[in-house]
This record gives structure tokens, sequence and C-alpha cells, in this order.
């Protein structure tokens, strides 16, 4: 909820966003704006039920097999199990998410 308070434009507002209807379009994009109060209540229970949660936990996944599969290649450099050490620690984040949302 920090990113619509704050006014950024991240990939769980991008995805909900796309997935409202016109009218509520409008109004998270105000809210994004700063021109009305965001709604959190109102936009994590969207998100809920059009499967953002899902769409960006998948996407975060991706990226992190990505990221670990361009690390393999230098797993002798000593910064690499660090990175891949880091690539756990954000999966562990979504997936405490995840459980936090029930999903």
């Amino acid at each position: 909820g920090t990113d619509l308070v704050s006014g950024k434009l991240t990939l769980p507002l991008i995805e909900l966003m796309e997935r409202l209807p016109g009218a509520e379009q409008a109004a998270l994009a105000d809210e994004i704006r700063g021109q009305r109060p965001p709604d959190l209540a109102r936009r994590l229970t969207q998100m809920a039920e059009t499967g953002v949660f899902e769409t960006v936990a998948e996407a975060v996944e991706s990226e992190l097999r990505t990221a670990q599969q361009a690390l393999a290649a230098h797993a002798a450099l000593e910064p690499v199990p660090l990175l891949l050490r880091l690539c756990e620690v954000l999966r562990g984040q979504v997936q405490g998410l995840q459980t936090g949302r029930g999903i």
C-alpha cells in the first residue's frame, strides 16, 4: 500500500489498472497522482479479486529464475553466493506476502 500512498506506479498498480473498468481506472489514476485520497482497502480487495497478487508473484519468480540462471555461469566469483542469497530472500518476501494475503 505504500506505493499507492506515495504515488509510485509499480507492477501491482499497473496490473490492477489494466484489470479495472474505466471509471475505476480513472479513480485509481487520481489516487496515484494524489488528486484524491488513496482507498487502500478497496484497492487491496480489487487486487485480490482480480488475481493481481498471483500475477506479480509469478513475474517476480520468473525474474529470480532468470537471475539465478545468469549467475550460474559465474559461480566462482566472490559476490555470486551473496546475490544468490538475495534471490532467496526476495523469494521469501514474496511468499510471505502471499501467505499474509491468503493467496
